[in-house]
């Protein structure tokens, strides 16, 4: 097998693992790489296929048992972890991060602060940005399929409701896994803890809420359709 790619003497730490920066050995057209190029960061050569035209670039970093393969992407600051997977055209960049069985494949794109965790499945056109948090098991194939609104409520946070095998999940700030059901009586529960609560963070909620349930109810139409 020809490689595309050398390990490089040149290390760092990061996450308790020692990342070794690769060269490029053959031009990769594709991604703008140029034989002798510097790219991005890998623990092993697992992390990153000889096959193909994917590259790290910049600064990314994938380490544990995460592995980019295909004509795959991840460039900027981001990172693909722990058993991570990131194939096909897909486009991991930015300060994205993509860890635990998440996988992100076909065409889609994950930017920005975007958190792509858990179980969580990407691919077709999805686009995950901003400062969106998806995980749980959450199957993401089309734009759609994810909304993020913030800053929102009296702590600025980002809520981020995005589809599901089964139906969606619901993210706000430090409070995870939730249900569009829920929402209000977790809005509730804040306010009678809180000193000083300002009603208009209670109105802010409760005008989402139609919002949010308009976006969940489409969520498993035909994919053709949204």
């Amino acid at each position: 097998m020809t490689h595309k790619y050398g390990i490089t003497d040149t290390t760092r730490r990061y996450g308790g693992r020692t990342l070794h920066q690769i060269r490029a050995l053959r031009d990769i057209p594709r991604h703008g790489v140029t034989a002798a190029d510097l790219g991005g960061w890998i623990e092993h050569e697992r992390n990153l296929s000889q096959d193909g035209d994917c590259w790290i670039a910049d600064n990314a970093r994938v380490g544990g048992n995460a592995n980019v393969w295909d004509n795959a992407r991840v460039w900027g600051n981001a990172r693909v972890w722990d058993n991570a997977s990131v194939w096909g055209n897909a486009n991991v960049g930015d300060n994205a991060r993509v860890w635990g069985n998440a996988r992100v494949w076909d065409n889609a794109s994950v930017w920005g602060n975007a958190n792509v965790g858990d179980n969580a499945r990407v691919w077709g056109n999805a686009n995950v940005g901003g400062n969106a948090n998806v995980g749980d098991n959450a199957e993401i194939l089309a734009p759609q399929h994810v909304l993020t609104i913030g800053p929102i409520g009296s702590e600025g946070v980002t809520v981020t409701l995005h589809r599901t095998v089964d139906g969606h999940a619901l993210h706000v700030g430090c409070w995870q896994d939730g249900t569009i059901d829920g929402l209000m009586a977790e809005v509730e529960r804040r306010r009678s803890d809180r000193e000083g609560w300002d009603e208009r963070w209670t109105a802010e909620y409760e005008a989402l809420v139609p919002l949010l349930r308009l976006r969940a109810n489409s969520f498993h139409a035909a994919v053709a359709d949204v």
